[in-house]
């Protein structure tokens, strides 16, 4: 596994757990996770493009 999956995955880890404590189980927490995960996701795929372009 490529490290950053593994940055992506504890993040998402870390963002689940979070709202775990402040949010009641449930559909909301959920979304809450997938959209965090997802947008750091782009985040990072954005960035490795960029730097394997790099000169």
């Amino acid at each position: 596994m490529k490290s950053n999956q593994v940055i992506i995955f504890a993040i998402g880890a870390a963002t689940g757990a979070l709202a775990a404590q402040v949010l009641r189980p449930g559909v909301l927490e959920i979304v809450i996770t997938l959209v965090v995960v997802i947008v750091i996701n782009i985040f990072w795929q954005r960035r490795i493009v960029r730097i394997s372009h790099a000169p």
